[in-house]
Protein backbone atom coordinates (compact mmCIF):
# COMPACT_ATOMS: atom_id res chain seq x y z
CA UNK A 1 0.00 0.00 0.00
CA UNK A 2 1.13 3.51 -0.83
CA UNK A 3 1.89 5.40 2.40
CA UNK A 4 1.67 9.07 0.57
CA UNK A 5 -1.75 8.23 -0.05
CA UNK A 6 -2.57 7.75 3.62
CA UNK A 7 -0.62 10.08 5.06
CA UNK A 8 1.02 12.35 2.27
CA UNK A 9 3.26 14.97 4.89
CA UNK A 10 5.77 12.71 6.28
CA UNK A 11 7.59 9.36 5.00
CA UNK A 12 6.16 6.41 7.45
CA UNK A 13 8.41 3.48 8.31
CA UNK A 14 7.95 0.05 7.25
CA UNK A 15 5.70 -0.97 10.64
CA UNK A 16 5.81 -4.52 12.48
CA UNK A 17 3.01 -4.44 14.23
CA UNK A 18 -0.76 -2.52 14.75
CA UNK A 19 -2.26 -2.01 17.76
CA UNK A 20 -6.14 -1.67 17.76
CA UNK A 21 -7.43 -0.10 20.27
CA UNK A 22 -10.99 0.97 20.09
CA UNK A 23 -12.51 2.64 22.82
CA UNK A 24 -15.97 3.77 24.08
CA UNK A 25 -16.51 5.55 27.46
CA UNK A 26 -13.61 4.74 28.86
CA UNK A 27 -12.55 7.65 30.41
CA UNK A 28 -11.39 6.78 33.90
CA UNK A 29 -9.29 3.61 32.64
CA UNK A 30 -8.17 4.83 28.47
CA UNK A 31 -4.86 6.21 30.35
CA UNK A 32 -3.31 3.01 31.75
CA UNK A 33 -4.02 1.37 27.95
CA UNK A 34 -1.78 4.31 26.37
CA UNK A 35 0.67 3.99 29.20
CA UNK A 36 1.02 0.24 28.25
CA UNK A 37 2.05 0.94 24.68
CA UNK A 38 4.44 3.96 25.03
CA UNK A 39 6.40 1.94 27.36
CA UNK A 40 6.83 -1.76 24.74
CA UNK A 41 10.74 -1.81 24.24
CA UNK A 42 11.02 -3.65 20.88
CA UNK A 43 13.82 -3.16 17.93
CA UNK A 44 10.47 -2.49 15.16
CA UNK A 45 8.22 -0.18 14.76
CA UNK A 46 4.67 -0.34 15.82
CA UNK A 47 1.75 1.80 15.14
CA UNK A 48 -0.69 2.24 18.00
CA UNK A 49 -4.28 3.01 16.26
CA UNK A 50 -6.58 4.33 18.67
CA UNK A 51 -10.16 4.96 17.87
CA UNK A 52 -12.31 7.08 20.75
CA UNK A 53 -16.12 5.62 18.87
CA UNK A 54 -17.62 9.29 19.91
CA UNK A 55 -17.26 8.55 23.44
CA UNK A 56 -20.12 10.96 26.23
CA UNK A 57 -17.98 10.20 29.42
CA UNK A 58 -15.09 12.90 28.08
CA UNK A 59 -12.94 10.56 27.13
CA UNK A 60 -11.96 12.55 24.24
CA UNK A 61 -10.90 14.92 26.47
CA UNK A 62 -8.48 13.12 28.11
CA UNK A 63 -7.01 11.40 25.05
CA UNK A 64 -6.45 14.99 23.58
CA UNK A 65 -4.56 15.73 26.85
CA UNK A 66 -2.61 12.83 27.31
CA UNK A 67 -1.22 13.26 23.77
CA UNK A 68 -0.71 17.05 23.95
CA UNK A 69 1.64 16.06 27.23
CA UNK A 70 3.42 12.52 26.55
CA UNK A 71 3.78 13.51 22.86
CA UNK A 72 4.61 17.68 23.01
CA UNK A 73 2.50 17.72 20.52
CA UNK A 74 3.06 21.73 20.10
CA UNK A 75 6.80 20.91 19.78
CA UNK A 76 7.26 17.27 18.34
CA UNK A 77 8.44 17.88 14.57
CA UNK A 78 6.85 14.33 14.10
CA UNK A 79 3.24 15.23 15.40
CA UNK A 80 0.03 16.18 12.37
CA UNK A 81 -3.60 16.61 13.34
CA UNK A 82 -6.12 17.05 10.96
CA UNK A 83 -10.07 16.22 10.49
CA UNK A 84 -12.75 14.90 7.94
CA UNK A 85 -16.29 14.14 8.22
CA UNK A 86 -15.99 11.57 10.69
CA UNK A 87 -12.73 12.31 13.08
CA UNK A 88 -10.30 13.93 14.16
CA UNK A 89 -6.96 12.81 13.50
CA UNK A 90 -3.59 12.86 16.03
CA UNK A 91 -0.73 11.46 14.37
CA UNK A 92 2.59 11.72 16.44
CA UNK A 93 5.44 9.74 17.18
CA UNK A 94 6.59 9.37 20.78
CA UNK A 95 9.73 11.38 21.76
CA UNK A 96 11.47 9.03 23.69
CA UNK A 97 10.15 5.66 22.56
CA UNK A 98 11.69 6.23 18.65
CA UNK A 99 9.54 3.02 17.65
CA UNK A 100 6.42 4.24 18.68
CA UNK A 101 3.72 5.80 16.99
CA UNK A 102 0.35 6.75 17.39
CA UNK A 103 -2.40 7.92 15.28
CA UNK A 104 -5.42 8.57 17.58
CA UNK A 105 -8.98 9.10 15.98
CA UNK A 106 -11.86 11.18 17.78
CA UNK A 107 -15.21 10.41 15.96
CA UNK A 108 -17.30 13.09 16.08
CA UNK A 109 -20.07 10.57 15.85
CA UNK A 110 -20.77 7.23 17.20
CA UNK A 111 -19.96 4.42 14.33
CA UNK A 112 -20.93 1.16 16.41
CA UNK A 113 -23.63 0.06 13.91
CA UNK A 114 -21.63 1.33 10.83
CA UNK A 115 -19.03 -0.69 10.45
CA UNK A 116 -18.16 -0.23 6.88
CA UNK A 117 -16.99 3.57 7.86
CA UNK A 118 -15.22 2.28 10.87
CA UNK A 119 -13.44 -0.15 8.75
CA UNK A 120 -12.59 2.89 6.05
CA UNK A 121 -10.92 4.41 8.99
CA UNK A 122 -9.15 1.73 10.71
CA UNK A 123 -7.27 -0.46 7.84
CA UNK A 124 -5.23 1.77 5.13
CA UNK A 125 -3.53 1.87 8.90
CA UNK A 126 -3.82 -1.40 10.06
CA UNK A 127 -2.87 -2.69 6.83
CA UNK A 128 0.98 -0.70 6.91
CA UNK A 129 1.92 -3.53 9.54
CA UNK A 130 2.50 -7.21 9.43
CA UNK A 131 0.76 -7.92 12.81
CA UNK A 132 -1.90 -6.95 14.93
CA UNK A 133 -2.43 -6.79 18.33
CA UNK A 134 -5.77 -6.18 20.26
CA UNK A 135 -6.30 -4.05 23.67
CA UNK A 136 -9.72 -2.57 24.49
CA UNK A 137 -9.69 0.89 26.00
CA UNK A 138 -10.38 -0.42 29.76
CA UNK A 139 -7.71 -3.20 29.54
CA UNK A 140 -3.98 -2.53 29.55
CA UNK A 141 -0.69 -4.22 29.47
CA UNK A 142 1.80 -4.36 32.04
CA UNK A 143 5.18 -6.24 30.63
CA UNK A 144 7.33 -3.71 28.55
CA UNK A 145 8.45 -6.94 26.49
CA UNK A 146 4.95 -7.84 25.82
CA UNK A 147 5.07 -6.91 22.15
CA UNK A 148 8.59 -7.96 21.79
CA UNK A 149 8.48 -11.61 23.14
CA UNK A 150 5.11 -12.04 20.69
CA UNK A 151 6.29 -10.82 17.56
CA UNK A 152 10.14 -12.69 18.59
CA UNK A 153 7.51 -16.32 18.31
CA UNK A 154 5.68 -15.21 15.45
CA UNK A 155 8.62 -14.21 13.20
CA UNK A 156 10.01 -17.93 14.04
CA UNK A 157 6.46 -19.66 13.44
CA UNK A 158 5.40 -19.03 10.24
CA UNK A 159 2.69 -21.62 10.50
CA UNK A 160 0.57 -19.84 13.18
CA UNK A 161 -1.79 -17.13 12.83
CA UNK A 162 -2.28 -16.04 16.57
CA UNK A 163 -0.38 -16.17 20.16
CA UNK A 164 -1.73 -14.91 23.43
CA UNK A 165 -0.64 -15.25 26.85
CA UNK A 166 -2.11 -14.72 30.77
CA UNK A 167 -3.28 -12.02 32.15
CA UNK A 168 -4.55 -10.89 35.92
CA UNK A 169 -8.46 -10.67 36.19
CA UNK A 170 -8.90 -7.58 37.95
CA UNK A 171 -12.44 -6.69 39.49
CA UNK A 172 -12.77 -3.23 39.20
CA UNK A 173 -14.98 -2.30 42.22
CA UNK A 174 -12.91 -4.72 44.38
CA UNK A 175 -15.59 -7.17 44.50
CA UNK A 176 -13.30 -10.16 44.94
CA UNK A 177 -9.68 -10.19 44.83
CA UNK A 178 -7.18 -10.27 41.89
CA UNK A 179 -6.30 -13.65 40.15
CA UNK A 180 -5.46 -15.05 37.13
CA UNK A 181 -7.49 -14.83 34.09
CA UNK A 182 -7.16 -18.58 33.01
CA UNK A 183 -4.14 -21.17 33.13
CA UNK A 184 -2.44 -21.04 29.50
CA UNK A 185 -0.07 -23.59 28.64
CA UNK A 186 3.23 -23.12 26.91
CA UNK A 187 1.86 -25.28 23.82
CA UNK A 188 -0.53 -25.27 20.39
CA UNK A 189 -4.08 -24.58 21.11
CA UNK A 190 -7.23 -26.21 18.60
CA UNK A 191 -9.99 -23.63 17.85
CA UNK A 192 -12.13 -26.20 19.67
CA UNK A 193 -10.32 -25.58 23.10
CA UNK A 194 -10.31 -21.71 22.69
CA UNK A 195 -14.23 -22.06 22.12
CA UNK A 196 -14.64 -24.54 24.75
CA UNK A 197 -13.63 -21.67 27.86
CA UNK A 198 -12.98 -18.24 27.46
CA UNK A 199 -8.91 -18.84 28.12
CA UNK A 200 -8.09 -15.74 25.96
CA UNK A 201 -8.00 -12.31 26.69
CA UNK A 202 -8.73 -9.97 24.05
CA UNK A 203 -5.34 -7.62 25.10
CA UNK A 204 -3.22 -10.79 25.02
CA UNK A 205 -3.30 -11.48 21.25
CA UNK A 206 -0.93 -10.85 18.22
CA UNK A 207 -2.32 -12.02 15.23
CA UNK A 208 -1.29 -11.70 11.35
CA UNK A 209 -2.28 -9.41 9.01
CA UNK A 210 -3.85 -11.83 6.87
CA UNK A 211 -6.00 -13.65 9.14
CA UNK A 212 -8.53 -10.55 8.80
CA UNK A 213 -8.39 -10.04 5.04
CA UNK A 214 -8.84 -14.40 4.98
CA UNK A 215 -12.68 -15.67 3.36
CA UNK A 216 -13.21 -17.15 6.58
CA UNK A 217 -13.09 -14.34 8.71
CA UNK A 218 -15.01 -11.77 6.02
CA UNK A 219 -17.29 -14.79 6.06
CA UNK A 220 -17.98 -14.30 9.94
CA UNK A 221 -18.10 -10.95 9.83
CA UNK A 222 -21.00 -10.79 7.13
CA UNK A 223 -23.41 -13.05 10.04
CA UNK A 224 -25.89 -10.89 11.99
CA UNK A 225 -26.18 -13.54 14.69
CA UNK A 226 -22.72 -13.02 15.85
CA UNK A 227 -22.63 -10.75 19.40
CA UNK A 228 -19.43 -11.89 20.46
CA UNK A 229 -16.80 -10.34 17.66
CA UNK A 230 -13.62 -11.60 19.87
CA UNK A 231 -14.40 -15.72 19.45
CA UNK A 232 -14.98 -14.94 15.78
CA UNK A 233 -11.31 -13.49 15.22
CA UNK A 234 -9.88 -16.05 17.22
CA UNK A 235 -11.52 -19.04 15.52
CA UNK A 236 -10.82 -17.93 12.32
CA UNK A 237 -7.04 -17.86 13.46
CA UNK A 238 -7.23 -21.37 14.06
CA UNK A 239 -9.21 -22.02 10.38
CA UNK A 240 -6.39 -19.87 9.08
CA UNK A 241 -3.04 -21.07 10.67
CA UNK A 242 -2.03 -22.78 14.40
CA UNK A 243 -2.53 -20.83 17.69
CA UNK A 244 0.08 -20.62 20.54
CA UNK A 245 -0.42 -19.79 24.11
CA UNK A 246 1.56 -18.81 26.72
CA UNK A 247 2.34 -18.81 30.36
CA UNK A 248 3.34 -15.40 30.48
CA UNK A 249 1.29 -12.78 32.69
CA UNK A 250 2.07 -9.83 30.43
CA UNK A 251 -1.76 -7.82 30.99
CA UNK A 252 -4.86 -7.07 33.24
CA UNK A 253 -8.00 -7.71 32.31
CA UNK A 254 -11.13 -5.43 33.79
CA UNK A 255 -13.85 -6.84 35.07
CA UNK A 256 -17.10 -4.21 36.00
CA UNK A 257 -20.44 -5.03 36.36
CA UNK A 258 -21.56 -2.58 34.44
CA UNK A 259 -19.99 -4.25 31.71
CA UNK A 260 -21.75 -5.99 28.57
CA UNK A 261 -20.91 -9.13 29.78
CA UNK A 262 -22.55 -8.88 32.88
CA UNK A 263 -25.72 -6.99 31.88
CA UNK A 264 -28.61 -9.69 32.05
CA UNK A 265 -31.30 -9.66 30.07
CA UNK A 266 -33.60 -12.27 28.12
CA UNK A 267 -32.66 -10.78 24.87
CA UNK A 268 -28.93 -10.65 25.06
CA UNK A 269 -29.04 -14.48 26.24
CA UNK A 270 -31.35 -15.06 23.18
CA UNK A 271 -29.13 -13.77 21.15
CA UNK A 272 -25.76 -15.78 22.72
CA UNK A 273 -27.79 -19.22 21.91
CA UNK A 274 -27.82 -18.15 18.35
CA UNK A 275 -24.01 -16.63 18.28
CA UNK A 276 -23.38 -20.33 20.06
CA UNK A 277 -25.35 -21.59 17.20
CA UNK A 278 -23.70 -20.16 14.28
CA UNK A 279 -20.25 -20.60 15.54
CA UNK A 280 -20.74 -24.40 14.26
CA UNK A 281 -22.63 -23.29 10.83
CA UNK A 282 -19.87 -20.61 9.80
CA UNK A 283 -16.94 -22.75 11.47
CA UNK A 284 -17.76 -26.42 10.69
CA UNK A 285 -18.32 -29.74 12.01
CA UNK A 286 -15.75 -29.79 14.80
CA UNK A 287 -17.86 -26.79 16.75
CA UNK A 288 -21.16 -28.81 16.60
CA UNK A 289 -20.86 -30.75 19.81
CA UNK A 290 -19.87 -27.66 21.75
CA UNK A 291 -21.94 -25.27 19.80
CA UNK A 292 -25.23 -27.49 20.34
CA UNK A 293 -24.74 -27.40 23.86
CA UNK A 294 -24.52 -24.12 24.63
CA UNK A 295 -27.27 -22.90 22.65
CA UNK A 296 -29.19 -25.49 24.20
CA UNK A 297 -28.02 -24.22 27.50
CA UNK A 298 -28.68 -20.59 26.91
CA UNK A 299 -31.80 -21.31 24.79
CA UNK A 300 -33.74 -23.00 27.31
CA UNK A 301 -32.75 -20.40 30.01
CA UNK A 302 -34.03 -17.56 27.63
CA UNK A 303 -37.01 -20.05 27.06
CA UNK A 304 -37.99 -20.33 30.44
CA UNK A 305 -37.47 -16.97 32.02
CA UNK A 306 -39.85 -15.27 29.47
CA UNK A 307 -42.22 -17.89 30.45
CA UNK A 308 -43.35 -18.87 26.64
CA UNK A 309 -44.50 -15.18 25.74
CA UNK A 310 -43.68 -13.62 22.84
CA UNK A 311 -43.96 -15.20 19.12
CA UNK A 312 -40.15 -15.03 19.35
CA UNK A 313 -40.00 -17.36 22.25
CA UNK A 314 -41.89 -20.19 20.59
CA UNK A 315 -40.16 -19.93 17.52
CA UNK A 316 -36.67 -20.36 20.08
CA UNK A 317 -39.12 -23.31 21.44
CA UNK A 318 -39.14 -24.93 17.81
CA UNK A 319 -35.54 -23.94 17.10
CA UNK A 320 -34.54 -25.89 20.37
CA UNK A 321 -36.87 -29.00 19.00
CA UNK A 322 -35.01 -28.65 15.86
CA UNK A 323 -30.94 -27.81 16.62
CA UNK A 324 -31.00 -30.15 19.91
CA UNK A 325 -34.30 -32.37 19.86
CA UNK A 326 -32.62 -35.17 22.36
CA UNK A 327 -31.24 -32.52 24.81
CA UNK A 328 -34.77 -30.48 24.51
CA UNK A 329 -37.30 -33.71 24.86
CA UNK A 330 -35.25 -35.09 27.74
CA UNK A 331 -35.40 -31.77 29.54
CA UNK A 332 -39.44 -31.20 29.22
CA UNK A 333 -39.90 -34.68 30.04
CA UNK A 334 -37.79 -34.24 33.30
CA UNK A 335 -39.64 -31.13 34.14
CA UNK A 336 -43.20 -32.59 33.32
CA UNK A 337 -42.33 -35.70 35.54
CA UNK A 338 -41.37 -33.55 38.54
CA UNK A 339 -44.86 -31.79 38.18
CA UNK A 340 -46.16 -35.03 38.11
CA UNK A 341 -44.40 -36.45 41.83
CA UNK A 342 -45.37 -33.29 43.39
CA UNK A 343 -49.10 -33.49 42.20
CA UNK A 344 -48.96 -37.24 43.16
CA UNK A 345 -47.89 -36.70 46.74
CA UNK A 346 -50.28 -33.77 47.27
CA UNK A 347 -53.36 -36.26 46.56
Amino acid sequence: MDNNRIFPNIKLPNFKLAVRCITYNHAPYIHDALRGFITQKTDFPFLAIIIDDASTDGEQDVIKKYMEEEFSLESNNYAECWENELSRFIFARHPSNQECYFIVMLLKRNLYKEWKKKKSLYYPWADLAEYSAECEGDDYWTDSAKLQKQIDFMESHSDYAMCFHNAVEHWERGEKEDTLFSNPENREYTGVEIYAKWIVPTASVVIRREVYHSKIFESARKSRKFIYSDIVLFLSCAAYGKIYGMSDVMSVYRRQETGFVFKYSIDRQLKQAYHNYEIYKVFGKDYKKLSVEKFFKDGIEAFMNAKGKGKIYYRLLFDLVRYAPQKTFSFFYNMIRKKYKKWQKKI
